[in-house]
C-alpha cells in the first residue's frame, strides 16, 4: 500500500466529476471552501462512471471560509469503482486521502 491524496482539479457547476477512478482504501475527504458565501457539495460512489452505489453526502452546505472533513474510517474502492463529486460554485476544493491498493 502507498498513501496518496487525491485533489480536485477541476470544476463544473452541477457536474458529477470523478475524484479516486483507482483501487484505493480510502481513509478522510476533506472539503473547503474558499469563498465568502455557502457552497453546496455532493459525494457519491459509483460503478464505472454512472452507476451509482451509493450517495455519501446530498447537496450539503459547507459554509463561507469554512471545511468539513469526513472520517470514513476505511472505504475501499475497486478499479470499476470511482469517488465521484459536484460542486455548487467554483471555490470548493476536495482531498481524499487513503491508500493506493496493488
Amino acid at each position: 500500500m502507498k498513501p496518496r491524496n487525491w485533489t480536485s482539479t477541476g470544476f463544473a457547476a452541477g457536474a458529477w466529476l470523478p475524484l479516486v477512478t483507482e483501487t484505493a482504501a480510502l481513509k478522510t475527504v476533506i472539503i473547503c471552501n474558499t469563498t465568502a458565501s455557502a457552497q453546496k457539495v455532493s459525494l457519491r460512489i459509483t460503478w464505472g462512471p454512472e452507476e451509482v452505489r451509493s450517495l455519501i453526502v446530498n447537496e450539503e452546505s459547507v459554509e463561507a471560509g469554512k471545511s468539513v472533513v469526513l472520517d470514513l474510517i476505511l472505504l475501499n474502492l475497486s478499479r470499476s469503482d470511482q469517488l465521484q463529486i459536484k460542486l455548487g460554485d467554483a471555490g470548493l476544493s476536495v482531498t481524499a486521502s487513503g491508500d493506493l491498493l496493488p
